[in-house]
């Protein structure tokens, strides 16, 4: 389904894939998210693997649920294939938002700039194309990929994310989008549930150093370690 969807909207199927995930989840086998289970009482029968129409707010998922009902999305088949044509061609064919950074962002529409996002979560396109990555890394790496890359005029040189802690405070400096966050000082031990890996940028609280090489951290009121070397100190005059 996912491949004929390609076939009819232009979309890569990788790509209608990573959307479906991010907007509605995986579900548990035997299990469908709840958008595509076809067993909402207000409008069994009906399906929306993109949450078409579920604007931000009380009820969203009713309102998604509602236009597709009106699309006609009745079955399984209908609702991914005529879903992925009617967003390729209102974003990518009409607008050149091509990518999933530009669905977010939107520098191209003609028809006015930065009014036509598809979501109101800033942070869509990362969490995407780490689902993007994924898919790509059991085996198509190796095909010729092309990736667009806005520039911008004027940007400063580096920009960390904002923080309401106080004390002494570090930032996550590493080479790496993001970096694992521990239960203990050392790589042997599990991630911080629910804060499994920090994003570059993050500015955390500095509780104690010099364990081994380890550092002992808080992040979002989770305590937990990182590795030094993966630690600057903010500098408050700057930063």
């Amino acid at each position: 389904m996912l491949y004929e969807a390609q076939e009819q909207s232009g979309e890569n199927a990788f790509s209608i894939m990573s959307r479906i995930f991010q907007e509605i989840g995986r579900g548990k086998p035997g299990q469908p998210p709840a958008m595509v289970s076809g067993n909402d009482k207000n409008y069994p029968g009906v399906y929306n693997f993109f949450n078409y129409g579920a604007t931000d707010g009380p009820g969203n998922t009713l309102r998604g649920l509602q236009l597709a009902q009106k699309l006609g999305w009745t079955n399984p088949r209908t609702a991914l294939i005529e879903g992925s044509k009617l967003i390729a061609n209102d974003y990518i064919v009409k607008n050149k938002q091509n990518t999933k950074y530009l669905f977010k962002f939107d520098v191209t529409h003609e028809g006015g700039l930065y009014n036509h996002q598809y979501m109101s979560n800033t942070q869509d396109p990362n969490s995407q194309a780490s689902i993007l990555f994924s898919a790509y890394n059991k085996g198509s790496l190796n095909t010729n990929l092309v990736f667009a890359i806005p520039v911008y005029n004027n940007m400063p040189a580096y920009v960390k994310l904002p923080s309401d802690l106080t004390g002494d405070l570090y930032y996550v400096s590493s080479d790496y989008d993001s970096v694992g966050f521990r239960s203990g000082p050392g790589v042997n031990y599990a991630a911080v549930s629910g804060c499994e890996r920090l994003r570059k940028d993050s500015v955390v609280k500095m509780l104690q150093k010099g364990i081994n090489g380890w550092a002992k951290i808080e992040y979002d009121g989770k305590i937990g370690y990182m590795t030094e070397e993966y630690l600057t100190p903010v500098n408050t005059k700057k930063d």
